[in-house]
């Protein structure tokens, strides 16, 4: 029989160690492995001068935590494994668990960003925190040299761009923004059924899919969306044209998306809306990357075509592709206004922008649906109010 692999993940600060002690106490023969202990060992080892050499002593613990993962699963131990993974580590859990055919399961710990950020300048200063975490030069004996507390700002988004929400096999996400209100019942139920295989893990997998999707929608912003809805208006009551781009599965989101709005969103004999996507030229893409540079492939096209009253709609999962901040530079010079749906907590596409949808999400499947539906919703509005078009208002 399969045995399992535990994965309790999360941002810095969420309540990891609390929430191993809370696993731990109901799961006996469970082994916890913390990264963080490997890591202490060695700091207090070997040590190091620089950043770079403390750089380079993580890997170095990183690749014997992995050593100790393998030799726990050679043995048929069922293992916790604790650590702010994020997608880097994912290749390596999913190898470790085909190897020893281990069933994967995740934890995964969240809250409110502002919170967690509280949470860990406290704690990372705490004289019961090992100084090696927070020091870009320490020797077990000698004083410790302390790297300045990052600023929120800085923490927040270097905490997105490691993306910490790794999910393998069937995953519980659990709010950790106040501890004494977290779901801990929730968690106790998860770990029977993970224990006892009650759940399949394919329908584990829908069922959370389906509900963390379902919560973002439920949080989405109205105020941000009538925005777009009126700036779609005043384009179309001006005859102005709609242009948009994405790239990867975005660019197939904006190519949809003009299928739909140029077709469905006015009826009748009415005039509709006239809507380009600047992403679906594989041609003339392919030579502007390869001519100019790939950075431009979106502003050489939109220097064609654009006029001011014109619109721009961007569609991006981490918010920061080159080519799309420099759309939404060119757009803006013109004086056009630019919709931005964005992951990951937003982005520089959403820095000027008129208008700013976008969610905290790291997984790049989930914001790509939460970017459908919103210009689905889009689409529907417009189907149902089409007294809005006419030019009289």
């Amino acid at each position: 029989m399969a045995h399992r692999l535990l994965i309790l993940t999360g941002w810095p600060g969420a309540g990891k160690t609390t929430t191993a002690a809370f696993i731990l106490a109901r799961w006996p023969g469970l082994r916890l492995l913390s990264y963080d202990a490997v890591k202490e060992e060695w700091f207090d080892r070997e040590g190091f001068s620089s950043l770079e050499e403390r750089a380079a002593l993580n890997e170095r613990s990183l690749q014997a935590y992995w050593a100790l993962v393998d030799q726990g699963l050679s043995r048929g131990e069922e293992l916790l494994l604790e650590y702010p993974f994020g997608q880097k580590h994912r290749e390596a859990l999913l190898a470790l668990s085909a190897k020893h055919q281990a069933q994967p399961a995740t934890i995964l710990l969240n809250g409110d960003p502002h919170t967690l950020y509280r949470r860990y300048a406290e704690r990372d200063r705490h004289h019961a925190r090992h100084p090696g975490h927070y020091s870009e030069c320490y020797h077990k004996g000698a004083a410790a040299r302390p790297m300045p507390i990052p600023t929120e700002e800085d923490w927040i988004a270097d905490c997105r761009a490691k993306a910490y929400d790794i999910r393998l096999g069937p995953t519980l996400r659990l709010d950790m923004t106040d501890p004494a209100q977290a779901d801990f019942p929730a968690l106790e139920r998860f770990l029977e059924q993970i224990k006892a295989k009650e759940q399949p893990f394919m329908e584990h997998t829908v069922t959370t899919y389906v509900s963390e999707l379902k919560a973002e929608l439920d949080k989405l912003d109205t105020t941000a969306f009538d925005r777009v809805i009126d700036i779609l208006l005043a384009v179309y009551r001006r005859d102005g044209q709609v242009f948009i781009a994405g790239n990867g599965g975005s660019a197939g989101t904006a190519n949809h998306f003009v299928c739909d709005f140029g077709k469905n969103a006015v009826a009748g004999d009415r005039r509709r809306f006239r809507v380009l996507s600047v992403s679906d030229n594989v041609e003339k893409i392919t030579a502007l990357g390869n001519d100019i540079a790939f950075d431009q492939i979106f502003r050489f096209q939109l220097g064609n075509l654009m006029r001011p009253g014109d619109a721009l709609i961007v569609i991006s999962a981490s918010g920061n592709s080159p080519d799309l901040v420099q759309a939404c530079e060119y757009a803006k010079g013109l004086g056009c206004p630019v919709i931005a749906l964005s992951g990951f907590g937003g982005g520089k596409i959403c820095d000027g922008a008129d208008a700013v949808l976008k969610t905290d999400m790291t997984s790049y499947e989930r914001i790509e649906d939460l970017h459908m539906s919103i210009l689905h919703m889009i689409v529907c509005w417009f189907k149902e109010h089409q007294e809005a078009l006419s030019t009289d208002n």
